[in-house]
């Protein structure tokens, strides 16, 4: 993550960790949506996070959040390295 800014504004670019030869994925997130962000990550980490950052229960349902003219999609999803969070806009 890096905060940024331009001539529409401060923003947070959230990069992808590990990119397999491909393009590394990012998003932008408007400094008017950070808290907001921060605020949905938090909500699924205390409804579905263990103490030991494993996972309990079903997977959840995907969330949105709509900052000025984005909308962004946290979806969870599982596969056989762990459960993982998809952002999107």
């Amino acid at each position: 993550m890096r905060e940024n800014e331009n001539t529409r504004g401060r923003f947070l670019r959230v990069s992808q960790t590990i990119s397999r030869g491909g393009p590394r994925s990012q998003v932008a997130i408007p400094a008017q949506g950070m808290i907001e962000f921060r605020d949905a990550l938090t909500d699924l980490l205390e409804d579905f996070g263990t103490d030991d950052g494993g996972f309990r229960g079903e997977l959840p349902e995907g969330r949105h959040i709509r900052v000025d003219n984005k909308i962004f999609y946290f979806d969870i999803g599982q596969n056989n390295r762990g459960v993982f969070m998809r952002v999107s806009e």
